[in-house]
């Protein structure tokens, strides 16, 4: 279980729609995560050793990829992958082969109204799905079988999506977004935490990017 206390904002940014996180390993000293803001169509690089976060313009083509991108996980024996349909408030999964076609589409988790739509995720090497609440301010950990396991909260409502990194990765990253939320003070940060599991290298889920026309 994560502490609220142990969730650390490492990006002090106003992203109007943070999202598509991804590890880069071999960026820095120590790895860079990625992530875009695909409202002000900016591209962000959080370096892991410096701290700081570095940002520069993005084309509108990359920001459509990214919004494609993000709400998509598979499962670390690759055989299933999972589609968040934010507005409709559910995940589903599909039977995934290894040339990449998927079948069998079914509900697997739906989100209750009070706990806000499912958005961007991420497998860990155990299996668990961790999904950003839109919404719903928290960051929950669902089991292979849609059981709910755990609950992160963040203090920003619009909690886009998540991804692994760091040497080991054993850190989750978490963006945020500021677009029509004034109010609160953290929301468009990057945040940070360790959640007590690894993820999956980029080598293992890149093929999330590229889903079929079928979901």
């Amino acid at each position: 279980m994560v502490e609220a206390t142990a969730i650390e904002c490492v990006w002090k940014g106003r992203a109007l729609l943070g999202a598509a996180p991804l590890w880069c390993p071999d960026r820095g000293d120590a790895g860079q995560l990625l992530f875009v803001d695909t409202l002000a169509s900016r591209r962000y690089a959080h370096d892991l050793a410096s701290g700081k976060t570095y940002s520069w313009a993005l084309d509108e083509a990359c920001c459509r990829l990214a919004r494609v991108a993000s709400g998509a996980a598979r499962s670390p024996d690759g055989a299933t992958l999972y589609r968040s349909d934010t507005s409709a408030g559910v995940i589903h999964a599909f039977d995934l082969d290894v040339q990449g076609n998927v079948a069998r589409k079914r509900e697997h988790i739906r989100f209750p109204s009070t706990q806000g739509y499912p958005d961007g995720m991420a497998c860990d090497r155990e299996g668990g799905l961790w999904v950003a609440h839109w919404e719903g301010g928290r960051i929950s950990r669902f089991l292979p079988d849609g059981r709910l396991d755990e609950t992160l909260t963040l203090p920003a409502s619009r909690v886009t999506a998540c991804a692994f990194g760091g040497a080991g990765l054993d850190l989750l990253f978490i963006t945020t977004a500021a677009s029509q939320r004034s109010d609160e003070a953290a929301a468009g940060g990057l945040f940070c935490c360790r959640p007590g599991v690894t993820g999956l290298s980029v080598a293992e889920y890149a093929s999330d990017a590229i889903l079929p026309d079928a979901i």
